[in-house]
């Protein structure tokens, strides 16, 4: 099959794979809405007769929960258009979670990971046994959207890399600019953004070796790096530095990060809280539920096993695996930090959203660098010996002949 025909194959399967997956995660209680629902409709309430005041959102000090305004106005925009009936919330809940899906598969082929292989990432991603507290929950959306948005970002970033034009550039910031009205979790982006610009090495400078190998890799990374990019990056962080302070300063209900002495922060980087939560991730990853409680009596084996499959992981690994693991452990370290040490019992399934895609990514990625390994050695191994075979066959009578021969006898009988 030509690879024109297997990525327009790839795709088809994906569209198939998204299908699937709608019908599997539509849920059974469509007609009723679920927990925080109720608080989130409260919210908008006072903007559904005048839905163009709803800008208050997006002033920090507007509602007392979580700074999410975006999520806030598709409350707002299901409510004018489906009341109360909570159907349609649920169908644009699972559309978004199909646009991620196919995001995914496009980052994949946009990074350069083979077609079925992007296809299997795109899979792995698209059904996971925590996805019904998200993806089917109308309260989740806002993980939803950030994976989206995130997934986009990253897309416009590699196209302004492939064609180098600043529109391209221009589409990132919106679409970073988008992420961090959804969710946290955006502050994430331009370290991952960056991440990748120094691991996106010319061939050459990959290849070296040594000590001064991460030192020519940063300069060449510096070097590389346009007016643009430095001016786009620099506005990023400079929104984060805000929006961080802004979360230290403002009121939620919910995680009060302003009541959290400074030492609880340095209390939480113990051995014991950190194996724990590694155990409790893992258990989350893993699809089987039965071993979670295994996972978090061992906690300390549990989480030297995960360490050290990582970190082989990433001295082995190509470029997109180390981007993958990366991308995974930055959003679990924002959850840890951000969640877990101030309500674990809030930390949930739906929380390793974002982290699935970089490890899904990772997974393909080395699968498909492993199996390209593989026929290249057959290719080589062919190519060295195209008369091996029929050599082999054609030379094994003739020294069952020369065996018989006296002086093969003689020479026997010497060593005899």
């Amino acid at each position: 099959m030509s690879q024109r025909l297997r990525f327009h194959a790839s795709q088809f399967i994906t569209l198939g794979l998204i299908w699937l997956t709608l019908l599997i995660y539509f849920p059974p209680y469509f007609r009723g809405f679920v927990g925080d629902d109720y608080v989130q409709l409260d919210y908008i309430l006072r903007f559904v007769q005048r839905p163009l005041t709803a800008i208050q959102l997006f002033n920090p000090f507007t509602l007392t929960w979580y700074y999410r305004p975006l999520q806030n106005l598709w409350f707002l925009a299901n409510r004018l258009t489906f009341g109360y009936e909570p159907f349609g919330y649920y169908w644009l809940g699972l559309l978004l979670h199909a646009l991620v899906i196919a995001m995914v598969y496009r980052v994949a082929r946009q990074l350069g990971i083979r077609p079925y292989f992007a296809l299997a990432a795109a899979a792995l991603f698209a059904v996971h046994k925590h996805y019904v507290d998200v993806v089917a929950w109308i309260s989740a959306i806002a993980i939803v959207m950030a994976g989206l948005f995130t997934l986009v970002t990253f897309s416009t970033y590699l196209r302004y890399l492939q064609t180098r034009q600043n529109r391209w550039l221009f589409f990132t910031f919106i679409a970073f600019l988008f992420t961090l009205l959804s969710h946290e979790e955006a502050i994430l982006l331009p370290p991952l953004l960056l991440l990748w610009r120094l691991l996106d090495q010319p061939q050459k400078a990959r290849k070296k070796k040594g000590q001064n190998a991460a030192l020519t890799a940063i300069s060449s990374f510096m070097q590389r790096l346009t007016r643009q990019e430095w001016a786009t990056f620099a506005l990023m962080l400079l929104l984060i530095a805000l929006f961080v302070g802004v979360q230290f300063s403002r009121p939620n209900l919910t995680i009060s990060l302003t009541d959290t002495p400074a030492s609880a922060w340095w209390q939480n980087l113990s051995p014991a809280q950190i194996a724990l939560f590694t155990a409790e991730s893992s258990a989350k990853f893993i699809p089987i539920p039965e071993i979670q409680s295994f996972l978090v009596r061992y906690n300390y084996a549990v989480s030297f096993l995960t360490i050290i499959l990582l970190a082989y992981w990433l001295w082995r690994g190509e470029r997109i695996a180390r981007l993958g693991i990366a991308w995974a452990l930055l959003h679990l370290a924002f959850i840890y930090w951000a969640l877990w040490t101030q309500k674990p019992e809030l930390y949930a399934g739906r929380h390793i959203y974002n982290a699935w895609i970089g490890l899904t990514l990772g997974i393909a990625a080395t699968l498909s660098t492993e199996t390209g390994k593989m026929k290249r050695v057959e290719r080589r191994e062919k190519k060295r010996s195209p008369l091996l075979p029929p050599l082999s066959s054609l030379l094994s009578p003739l020294s069952s002949l020369l065996s018989l021969s006296p002086f093969a006898r003689k020479t026997r009988l010497h060593q005899w």
